[in-house]
């Protein structure tokens, strides 16, 4: 069976994520994880396949703060926008 397991978010979201998959693979099956560019060597490394989606979470939520400014300036308007921005970005690839 064709298995594609879609996870974004940081390394702890992904991870066990990658062992569910290696768990799936060593069950007989192809097994491709769809998650940000930046975990691709995580994924291949346990010889699983990866897929690319935009969006980064951790991104977006750094744009609520202006400038690196403490957390006291922090906007939820620009916060907002960008996820909505990012999660349409993320939908589409997926």
């Amino acid at each position: 069976m064709k298995v594609c397991i879609l996870t974004i978010g940081t390394r702890g979201d992904v991870q066990p994520y990658v062992a569910l998959g290696t768990g799936l693979k060593s069950a007989g099956h192809s097994v491709t994880i769809a998650t940000l560019a930046e975990f691709k060597s995580l994924v291949e490394q346990h010889g699983l396949q990866h897929a690319s989606l935009r969006g980064d979470f951790l991104k977006a939520a750094g744009a609520a703060v202006a400038g690196g400014s403490p957390p006291a300036s922090r906007n939820p308007l620009r916060m907002v926008q960008e996820y909505v921005r990012m999660a349409s970005d993320t939908l589409a690839d997926e």
